[in-house]
């Protein structure tokens, strides 16, 4: 026989009101004391109790599930900013479905469908491609109230929790002026498109500041970015800086040099992006751009609770400071 919040009522003398509140953790209004609630987890874990999910969703009309659409996890940045939402969205008492789309448009459109059956109570995503498909998806959750919180890039309409490129970019042009270094190369996805807000801020700020930048595309493919490492001495004219659109393919640069006797900095500088991990430890360690993901992922979460327990949509914008993390690669 399942054990219910009663039974755990009995069994530490508390009242239902106090056990509820204390199962729901951040998520209750009332109040208890740290000691009794406590006490309430301990008596619940004993006794075996496990939430009826099916009940909740039917008395509340809520499946204490979010719906995160994401272009991939497999890479460092994208596979930490997961797990940093998934163990957030926890303390809210809710778990996280994902559907991962490789970056195509298709997919997205496929992971949203399945969203809008009702398989969740909100939905996280981060915006990579387009289509005019998710465009009238898009139309739809506006004009549905169905509560999302775009992440990186923004969508007309939604709320959203971004970093502000400018001010890591104006470091960066910074810090190469001061070496007296006049250009540099970057090696990045999509770097027609200008109408990246990413892509745009570094070459305003870039031309703000009189600084030659040429823009490489590499599809944000390491195996291209490794052989151009590997084929730097074959160059004219070599570049002394050199940007990636993120740390996983400075990583494949730094490897790529390193076979072709390239030494960094000395030689050429190069600055990643997103600061992951693991990038203090690639030799030498990475210069990069970072920004707080810890202040990222909890209002991220926040945001979307919010509009889902108070039935509530907003249109708030929240952007966090990105800056440069000097370390020995540049």
């Amino acid at each position: 026989m399942a054990i219910t919040m009663s039974d755990i009522a009995k069994h530490t003398g508390s009242s239902i009101s106090s056990v509820s509140a204390a199962l729901k953790g951040n998520r209750s209004t009332a109040k208890v004391s740290e000691k009794k609630r406590r006490e309430i987890l301990k008596a619940a874990k004993q006794l075996g109790y496990r939430p009826s999910h099916a009940a909740r969703t039917l008395k509340i009309g809520r499946t204490n599930v979010i719906g995160m659409v994401i272009g991939e996890i497999h890479t460092p940045h994208y596979g930490e900013m997961t797990s940093l939402l998934m163990e957030e969205a926890e303390k809210y008492g809710y778990s996280i479905q994902i559907y991962v789309t490789n970056w195509e448009s298709e997919r997205a459109v496929k992971a949203l469908e399945l969203l809008l059956g009702g398989r969740c109570d909100g939905i996280l995503m981060y915006e990579g491609c387009m289509s005019e498909e998710n465009r009238r998806q898009f139309k739809y959750l506006e004009k549905n109230k169905i509560p999302m919180v775009m992440l990186a890039n923004p969508i007309k309409g939604f709320a959203h929790v971004g970093e502000e490129w400018n001010s890591g970019y104006i470091e960066i042009a910074e810090y190469i002026r001061l070496k007296g270094i006049s250009s540099a190369v970057f090696l990045g996805d999509s770097v027609d498109n200008l109408e990246r807000p990413k892509l745009k801020s570094m070459v305003d700020v870039f031309e703000k500041y009189g600084l030659e930048l040429d823009m490489i595309e590499c599809h944000n493919n390491p195996d291209y970015v490794y052989d151009f490492g590997r084929d730097f001495r074959s160059l004219i004219n070599p570049p002394q800086m050199i940007l990636t659109e993120n740390d996983t393919l400075a990583n494949a640069l730094l490897k790529g040099l390193s076979e072709a006797g390239v030494k960094v900095p000395h030689e050429v500088g190069i600055i990643g992006y997103n600061n992951t991990n693991f990038s203090k430890f690639s030799n030498p360690a990475l210069t990069t751009v970072g920004f707080d993901k810890i202040k990222f992922i909890r209002q991220a979460i926040k945001m979307l609770v919010k509009m889902i327990e108070n039935n509530t949509i907003t249109r708030e914008e929240y952007y966090l400071p990105t800056y440069l993390v000097k370390r020995d690669s540049a």
